[in-house]
């Protein structure tokens, strides 16, 4: 009876070890089907990539714009915020930018500039009839998104034309400046611009899967932002100097909040 027993339980043990191999053998079988299954849709997706040539749905991308900078010429700086106030409202009735700007002591801005060599020949002018030129930087840092999808463009687009548009906004007050446009060809170039980027606007608001939700937020901030500064301009209703000075200090506006906009996303 004894040997009956054990025989019995032996032969117990045997069946509970065959149905837990029968499910490992399922389980296997599932998993390598998953897998294959992946990799068949992965390969489909690379091919389509290649075919179409365009970015697929398992793809990572990544969306870079270099970092640009602009550069603030100051005829004078103060210790006292109330002098500095007095000065700025002073040359702004002549054209100049005249915006008080506090690092450190108060700056007096009377222009800005894409580039630094421009930035330095302005300066080195106000230093020889004078005053106690200094130069301010203010840089837009680089952009690095990560991406997923097939409008890549549309982001690399939108981050252009917030830079293009300060630089037109420059181009065009350096013409108004030196009288080579009138101001009914100003404001018709700047509607140009204003329109330009609101067409950027919705074709960015429509093509938002696969960005950042943040990141997709900041950006259509900025598009309206920079808007809204050229139409100010073309709405303003003032003298050739007072409008001169707008636009100097609508240029530095968005300058400021790029600045700050991807300085806080990095």
């Amino acid at each position: 009876k004894k040997v009956s027993k054990i025989f019995k339980k032996s032969q117990k043990k045997v069946k509970n070890l065959s149905q837990k191999g029968k499910i490992k053998q399922i389980l296997f079988v599932f998993l390598f089907i998953l897998v294959d299954l992946l990799v068949v849709f992965n390969l489909a997706d690379i091919f389509s990539s290649i075919i179409t040539k365009e970015k697929g749905i398992f793809s990572c991308d990544k969306i870079e714009f270099n970092s640009y900078s602009f550069y603030c010429v100051s005829s004078k700086h103060f210790s006292s915020e109330q002098d500095a106030i007095l000065y700025a409202n002073d040359i702004s009735l002549r054209g100049a930018m005249g915006r008080v700007y506090k690092n450190g002591e108060y700056y007096v801005f009377a222009g800005i500039y894409p580039t630094l060599i421009e930035a330095q020949e302005i300066k080195e002018n106000l230093i020889d009839i004078g005053y106690d030129s200094r130069i301010v930087t203010f840089s837009i840092p680089s952009v690095l998104e990560k991406y997923k999808g097939k409008n890549k463009k549309t982001v690399t687009e939108s981050l252009a034309v917030l830079k293009e548009s300060v630089i037109s906004m420059y181009n065009l007050c350096e013409d108004f400046d030196s009288e080579n446009i009138k101001r009914s060809t100003l404001n018709g170039k700047l509607a140009c611009l204003a329109q330009k980027i609101d067409d950027v606007t919705t074709n960015f608001s429509s093509n938002l899967s696969g960005f950042d939700k943040n990141f997709s937020q900041i950006v259509l901030k900025q598009l309206s932002f920079a808007q809204k500064k050229v139409v100010e301009v073309i709405t303003f209703d003032g003298s050739f100097e007072k409008c001169s000075s707008l636009l100097k200090n609508n240029i530095f506006d968005m300058v400021l909040s790029l600045k700050k906009a991807f300085s806080s996303e990095n």
